[in-house]
């Protein structure tokens, strides 16, 4: 396809999408699943289920600017539509992935056709649409043939060439082809990272919605949702400055970018903090974890008295850890000025871990200047963590494991062996619940018979089949005791992990 078809199709579609839209309020939902269910099986249609919440701010913008769209509206005219509001039930059926949870059904055999989740815009929504159409057997037009056909994926090879070389200018040309895809999901945006002498890229840490990883050249590519909303973009290294900024708000472009310079942190631009971590009666916690961010960690003494002499300014999740409880909440930091502040714990069922990751990408030895160690009490209310920064997440983005006190919400994905075996057990303890699959990423853990400290490299540097040595782990008890090689799920990044202890705190 030439630049002269691409351009009028792109034209074609902008009409297509400007379109006036009709009222959010005038869709045509039925009362009711089980009524939507029978109607659609009584009249051979397809089911279009949307799994949503009353204080679901994107459910809400779904409703009003992307579903009343004329295009969308005319792909799901064959559809019966239905809301259901914080189903349980419906929820696990359909494997919730966040509200809104989209999904097109075959109302006879119920089988998925397409399933999607959160916001997109009319453009990107269609193209769900169309994948349901097509899976029901349902004919496009030839507007949504047009959409169908033609998509941008940038080639990832391409793409990691420009970044070791640098080559800014380049990728900002190959990135403005997704200009002329009409239904893409997302914006670009090349941010150029520049840090000052002693500053390794490995030792950056870069969020928007995840952790990136910063090459040597300091260029990352950010894809940015197409909503109109900007996001946070935090780039934190040590002794310097946090740079902290939005990025993406206008959603007119294909590509933008930014260079952001890294400036090293002065004494008095510096903060102080300090207090005491604290048992619900108000006794000291001797030797608790207190952290900053995930980045800076010191210890209590035994008074429960901790000291931070040089944070970085800027508003950071701070975490006070102990078997059996746990202090979060954020925290802003002024630079020159000090902050005195306790930490009083939660009672809480915690896990605690010890790790040594090794942070240069595809190595399988944990030893080594790159190789970096970490202990952390986890506890079952924060549940996500992404070991490769000894970090609990608040999102789904790039978790290597989650913790679960209660399995019965999804004992039916569990084998008849795990249930007997939960069903047994009087220990109370938590379970393993999943290891995410990002990018194609084979994840996971493996269950070593040897000791912690005899672990050198992953599978003694040997051969090994990546699709069976790693395994998720689903439904089984975390034990104290129990040593795993791990594989982490945003970087290719190794590690070996201990299970040290499992306080369970009984619910009220």
């Amino acid at each position: 396809m030439n630049l002269r078809t691409l351009l009028f199709n792109s034209l074609a579609l902008a009409l297509l999408f400007s379109a006036p839209i009709v009222d959010g309020e005038s869709l045509p939902w039925e009362k009711d699943y089980a009524s939507a269910l029978a109607r659609a099986k009584a009249e051979k249609r397809p089911l279009f289920l949307m799994l949503t919440a009353t204080w679901c701010g994107p459910c809400k913008m779904l409703e009003n600017e992307t579903l009343p769209c004329p295009a969308v509206l005319s792909a799901l005219k064959e559809f019966v539509w239905i809301k259901a509001y914080e189903d349980k039930a419906l929820n696990n059926e359909f494997h919730l992935g966040g509200y809104p949870t989209l999904v097109f059904l075959d109302s006879s055999s119920r089988r998925v056709l397409e399933q999607s989740s959160g916001y997109e815009p009319p453009e990107s929504f269609l193209r769900h649409v169309i994948a349901a159409r097509r899976a029901a057997g349902l004919s496009l037009t030839k507007d949504m043939e047009k959409l169908r056909v033609w998509r941008f994926v940038p080639d990832q090879n391409k793409l990691q060439a420009f970044i070791e070389k640098g080559d800014t200018d380049g990728l900002f040309e190959y990135l403005a082809l997704a200009k002329h895809d009409a239904t893409r999901a997302c914006n670009y945006f090349v941010a150029s990272l520049q840090l000052p002498q002693g500053v390794r890229p490995v030792d950056v840490l870069a969020m928007v919605y995840q952790e990136y990883a910063v090459p040597d050249s300091g260029i990352l590519i950010i894809q940015v949702p197409r909503d109109g909303k900007p996001v946070r973009l935090r780039v934190i290294a040590p002794g310097c400055k946090c740079i902290e900024d939005w990025i993406g708000g206008d959603n007119k472009f294909a590509v933008a970018g930014r260079e952001f310079v890294l400036e090293p942190l002065s004494a008095r631009d510096a903060a102080s903090f300090s207090g005491r971590v604290l048992w619900p009666n108000g006794q000291p916690v001797s030797d608790a974890i207190v952290r900053i961010c995930d980045w800076d960690t010191t210890r209590a003494d035994t008074q429960g008295r901790f000291v931070f002499s040089r944070v970085t300014p800027g508003t950071f999740v701070v975490r006070g850890e102990a078997p059996g409880g746990e202090f979060q909440e954020e925290i802003t930091f002024v630079g020159g000025h000090e902050l005195k502040k306790d930490l009083p714990l939660k009672a809480v069922t915690t896990v605690g871990i010890r790790w040594v990751l090794q942070r240069q990408e595809g190595s399988r030895e944990l030893t080594g200047e790159d190789a970096r160690a970490g202990e952390a009490y986890f506890s079952v209310d924060h549940s996500r963590y992404l070991l490769s920064r000894a970090a609990q997440t608040r999102n789904s983005y790039g978790s290597d494991f989650m913790l679960m006190d209660d399995w019965q919400p999804v004992r039916k994905f569990l084998a008849k062996e795990q249930v007997a075996a939960l069903e047994a057990s009087k220990t109370g303890a938590p379970i393993f619940w999943l290891f995410d699959k990002m990018n194609d990423k084979k994840t996971g853990l493996h269950a070593e018979n040897r000791r912690f400290q005899e672990i050198r490299a992953v599978n003694d540097g040997k051969p090994y089949d990546e699709e069976t040595f790693f395994k998720f782990l689903r439904g089984e008890e975390v034990r104290k005791g129990q040593v795993f090689t791990v594989r982490c799920v945003l970087k290719d990044y190794y590690a070996k992990m201990e299970i040290t202890d499992v306080t369970v705190v009984p619910k009220l």
